[in-house]
């Protein structure tokens, strides 16, 4: 049979010996396909005389088969190799994703304990919350003023400790700095444990990198607003003594050369605000002017003479009518320079007249 030259040598080497002999080979048929076989030789002995007898099987559908299992397995073991290359690439990255977190994590606790610090130092309340409106954290002030601890507020919601209208007026301003993404100031009221109630300027901002939470920074105003409610009172009062006295008060900063008019002079020239040069030209042109010269030789004579400031005087008001004015006012100096004058101007109109008609 036609085997290659180094098939030969093989088989002529097994002749007289016990032992099989499997090759696997091509061979040519008839219509000159190729095809593998595989043939499997045993030696025998019959009558003194060595012989071989050979068994040839068509293996080319085996070989085909094995030959796509090899690829298979080639393609699976190389999708394999690329499928361990991508696991390890990202391991590398989750490990460097974690890395990461973990420097963010460490930044983030730094952050807070700088928080803390700033916060335990504050004389103001100062407290966090997250999106649900829980407490986070409060500093020493919120503490003491509410006889409760971080421990004991941490989770909780203002609704656990004010009433449920204080609470709700928190949350809404709390919204509302969240919806507009920037700080804004709220007047709110809070009720301390022995009962009483005090008014707070809050301060209330959105914490970068955490959604929903907001800080408030709180200062008690309570005896602030009480005096500014005092005031007002005070204001009213003295508005309304100048208005029965028909006597006006005046400020002049003559360094900057502005005056300030009480609204009284204001309705005893007969002119509204916007209609007056708030200056010391403005007030001497309303002056009559048969007396501009006497008033400003007064004025100059209590700004560098340190003469008394105490004078009579007209003025024209806008419809025509003269009034006359009795005017008192005293200077302060710095560094020997006049910086500021303050006096009263009372409308003596009525009086002039009844003592012009006395005498």
């Amino acid at each position: 049979f036609p085997l290659p030259a180094g098939e030969r040598i093989k088989v002529r080497g097994i002749i007289g010996k016990e032992f099989r002999f499997v090759p696997e080979y091509r061979m040519r048929k008839k219509d000159g396909t190729e095809i593998w076989v595989e043939m499997t030789i045993n030696p025998l002995r019959l009558g003194g005389t060595d012989y071989c007898i050979g068994v040839k099987r068509d293996i080319t559908e085996r070989r085909r088969t094995g030959q796509v299992i090899a690829d298979a397995s080639a393609e699976l073991e190389s999708k394999a190799e690329e499928r361990i290359a991508e696991l390890i690439r990202l391991n590398k990255a989750l490990e460097a994703e974690k890395q990461e977190r973990g420097k963010a994590e460490a930044e983030r606790r730094k952050n807070i304990d700088l928080l803390r610090a700033v916060m335990y130092h504050s004389m103001a309340v100062i407290h966090l919350k997250d999106g649900e409106g829980r407490y986070i954290l409060v500093n020493r002030l919120f503490e003491t003023l509410f006889n409760l601890k971080n421990e004991d507020i941490a989770g909780k919601t203002p609704y656990d400790f004010f009433p449920k209208d204080i609470a709700d007026k928190f949350r809404a301003n709390d919204r509302k700095v969240l919806d507009a993404g920037e700080p804004m100031e709220f007047e709110e009221e809070a009720v301390h444990p022995d009962g009483t109630v005090h008014t707070y300027l809050s301060v209330k901002f959105p914490i970068p990198g955490m959604t929903g939470a907001v800080c408030g920074i709180s200062t008690d105003i309570t005896e602030r607003k009480k005096a500014g409610e005092t005031l007002k009172k005070s204001e009213v009062f003295l508005k309304e003594a100048q208005a029965l006295a028909k006597m006006g008060s005046w400020d002049w900063d003559i360094v900057n050369n502005r005056l300030y008019w009480s609204d009284e002079i204001y309705r005893i020239c007969g002119l509204k605000p916007q209609e007056f040069n708030a200056t010391y030209e403005g007030f001497l042109a309303r002056v009559h002017p048969d007396d501009r010269e006497f008033v400003d030789t007064a004025v100059s004579d209590a700004l560098y003479k340190s003469r008394p400031y105490s004078i009579d005087h007209r003025i024209a008001l806008p419809d025509g009518s003269v009034r006359t004015l009795h005017e008192k006012a005293e200077v302060t100096f710095s560094g020997g320079k006049p910086v500021r004058m303050f006096g009263t101007a009372q409308d003596i109109t009525e009086r002039k007249k009844m003592d012009e008609e006395l005498l």
